[in-house]
């Protein structure tokens, strides 16, 4: 998944725009907020390592321009890729939820709220 932090001053929706085009280098519009989840988890590494942590994340549902197929990587060498929905459980996904969880919000029109524990996984 796309992820980021929010700039001072700066809303959730122009935030996941802004994050996707660092990432992949094409221009999307968010659609509509799909997911709102406080995610609990152990921090891995660096000034998180070791504590427990709680995040506030956002999903958007994007519009994506047609050609917009692409695989790369990422500053920290994470490989970034399309994957079927019908594929989300053959990948390790985090938070797990969205597994089972995505194509529902897709084909909906709700917002969902998800807390998500997965500080003793």
């Amino acid at each position: 998944m796309i992820g980021g932090g929010v700039h001072l001053g700066e809303d959730s929706k122009s935030c996941v725009e802004r994050e996707t085009y660092e990432e992949t280098g094409v221009k999307c519009t968010a659609r509509r907020i799909a997911i709102i989840c406080e995610n609990f988890f152990r921090g891995v590494g660096g000034a998180i390592d070791g504590k427990d942590c709680h995040e506030l994340e956002y999903y958007y549902l994007m519009d994506m321009p047609k050609e917009a197929i692409f695989e790369t990587s990422t500053d920290d060498d994470e490989k970034l890729e399309w994957v079927a929905l019908d594929e989300l459980s053959n990948n390790d996904i985090r938070p797990a939820f969205l597994k089972t969880e995505l194509k529902g919000v897709i084909e909906g029109e709700s917002l969902i709220h998800v807390i998500n524990d997965e500080r003793n996984v």
